[in-house]
C-alpha cells in the first residue's frame, strides 16, 4: 500500500541545474526539475549512501559525489561502473493544485 505527501513546493521553485533536498514522511528526497517536470528520487546513493544533495545533474543523469557512480534518473538504473546491483530508487509524483505531491510506500 501507498500514501501520497505534498512537497510544499510548486515547480517553479525547483532548480533545474540543482536537486532541492527534503524530508517527507520519514524519507530524505532530492526534488529534480527535468524537461520542466518535476521528479524525486532518494537522496542517498545505494552504493555507498552518500548524500546525493551535492551530486552532479547532466542530461537526466545524477553522479554521486562521492565515487563517481552515475544513474539514469528514468530508470534509476547504474549506468557508471555499469551494475545491476545498484539501481537509484524513484518516487512517483504528481502535480495537484500545482503543487508537488509524492507517492510513498506505506510506513514509510
Amino acid at each position: 500500500m501507498t500514501m501520497w505527501l505534498p512537497a510544499g513546493l510548486t515547480p517553479t521553485q525547483l532548480n533545474a541545474d540543482a536537486p532541492t533536498p527534503i524530508d517527507l514522511g520519514g524519507q530524505s528526497l532530492l526534488l529534480l526539475l527535468t524537461d520542466d517536470e518535476p521528479m524525486a528520487i532518494s537522496r542517498t546513493c545505494p552504493h555507498a549512501a552518500a548524500d546525493l544533495t551535492t551530486g552532479d545533474l547532466y542530461r537526466r543523469r545524477i553522479t554521486c559525489p562521492k565515487h563517481g557512480y552515475k544513474f539514469d534518473l528514468e530508470s534509476g538504473r547504474c549506468l557508471y561502473p555499469a551494475d545491476e546491483n545498484y539501481r537509484l530508487r524513484r518516487y512517483a509524483v504528481e502535480l495537484r493544485a500545482g503543487l508537488i505531491w509524492i507517492q510513498l510506500p506505506d510506513g514509510a
